[in-house]
Parts: C-alpha cells; sequence; structure tokens
C-alpha cells in the first residue's frame, strides 16, 4: 500500500468482499470478462445500461456510467480494445475525477485488463489526483484520500510496472 497525494494504492490477488465502489472495464461494449467478478443482477443492469441507445453510456474510451446496488456502487467504464497507455491513462484520470466528485473513498478495480494496462490506468488516477498546494494558504484540503484497490493477478509485475511509471510521472 502505497499513499501519494490524496490516493492510496493497493495492489491484490483477489477482489474485496467489502468495498464502497468497483470499477467493472467494459472492453469494446463486451461484458465477458466481468462475468466472474459481479452477480447476476448486477449482469442485468450492465445489460440494460449497453443496450440503451440514449448515448449515457457509448463503450468508447472513458464513458462512464454507475448505478447502485445493494450497498455497492458499480462504475462501469469504456475501454476501446486497442487503448493505448495515453487513453488508459486519460481514463484513469477521467475515473478518479468521477469517484472524487463523488465524495468515494474506496474503490476496487476488477482483474480484467493486464499487469501494464492496468499500471497505465492507476497512472493516469494518480496524475489527475495532484494538488499543488506549496503556496496556498493553510486551509483545509477539500479533496480527500481515495483509496484505490487494483486487482491483478500480476501482483509483482504490476508493483514494478505501477513503480517505474509513477517514478516518470
Amino acid at each position: 500500500t502505497k499513499k501519494e497525494n490524496n490516493l492510496i494504492i493497493h495492489y491484490t490477488k483477489t477482489l474485496p468482499v467489502k468495498t464502497d465502489t468497483i470499477i467493472l472495464p467494459i472492453i469494446d461494449g463486451k461484458m465477458t470478462k466481468v462475468k466472474p467478478h459481479v452477480p447476476a443482477s448486477v449482469l442485468n443492469k450492465i445489460k440494460n445500461i449497453l443496450s440503451e441507445k440514449d448515448g449515457v453510456f457509448d463503450s468508447k474510451n472513458g464513458s462512464i456510467a454507475l448505478f447502485d446496488k445493494g450497498d455497492q456502487t458499480y462504475i462501469i467504464v469504456g475501454v476501446e480494445k486497442g487503448a493505448s497507455q495515453i487513453d488508459l491513462e486519460k481514463i484513469g484520470g477521467k475515473l478518479w475525477a468521477k469517484l472524487s466528485a463523488l465524495k468515494i473513498k474506496q474503490a476496487a478495480a476488477a482483474d480484467i485488463l493486464d499487469s501494464d494496462d492496468a499500471c497505465a490506468l492507476v497512472n493516469g488516477f494518480y496524475l489527475r489526483s495532484y494538488n499543488f498546494t506549496k503556496y496556498k494558504t493553510k486551509t483545509k484540503s477539500k479533496t480527500k484520500d481515495i483509496a484505490l484497490k487494483i486487482v491483478c493477478a500480476q501482483k509483482p509485475a504490476a508493483d514494478r510496472t505501477y513503480k517505474s511509471m509513477k517514478a516518470i510521472s
């Protein structure tokens, strides 16, 4: 677990059972990789969102939709199959902005992306969370800590990759 800025990053091998929010990337409008991570009622809700043609969620890079199911919030985010690392960083930045605006304190992203792609997403999250306060008066920070848990089967590789990405950032 590493705390930087207003962000706490933790890579884990299993999806946390108790978390405020679960982030589910929808790759090219398909949820085949999402199925093992969520209950059937959530899958039905995602199917409904994907079938709506009103422009709320179009499965393009960075398209975001959220809904509550029980005591958890689910955020689905569009990721195109050929998304570059820059695209994934932009998506990560949009996720941080959404979580911050909703005052969500912790979130977990399901193990759907490979370790390099997951790290790019987290790096975008990290970059967007930056808040320069050196020359500001000492007032209470408006942004709160957000704990992001990334479920990644290749945890050691993800730790190494993110460490080098963060150094560059």
